[in-house]
């Protein structure tokens, strides 16, 4: 799949392009095995030039699901600290949250 959005930085507008595939692993034993990435893309977090892009890779038995609730919730919770915080620390809140949902 290929996107691409327009964004202006420091007033020189530039165009963002990405493209994206993933493969499920082999598993001789489970030829049914499903694929454990997810994907997320958010651009313009809180109307802003701050773009995420983020490929979590699952493994094991429930590394489907863990790469799931991290595709669906670091956006949110990063948009929720940058509110109040810099995206670095945002992003470090975010993970340490996200942490803390699978423990």
């Amino acid at each position: 799949m290929f996107q691409s959005i327009q964004v202006e930085i420091e007033s020189v507008p530039l165009k963002i392009s990405w493209s994206y595939r993933t493969k499920q692993g082999v598993l001789v034993t489970n030829p049914k095995k499903v694929n454990q990435d997810s994907l997320l893309i958010k651009t313009k977090m809180l109307n802003s030039n701050v773009h995420l892009f983020a490929v979590a890779d699952g493994h094991g038995l429930f590394g489907h699901q863990v790469s799931q609730l991290v595709a669906k919730n670091l956006s949110k919770y990063m948009e929720s600290y940058m509110k109040n915080l810099p995206v670095e620390e945002a992003f470090q809140l975010s993970y340490l949250k996200l942490q803390q949902l699978i423990n």
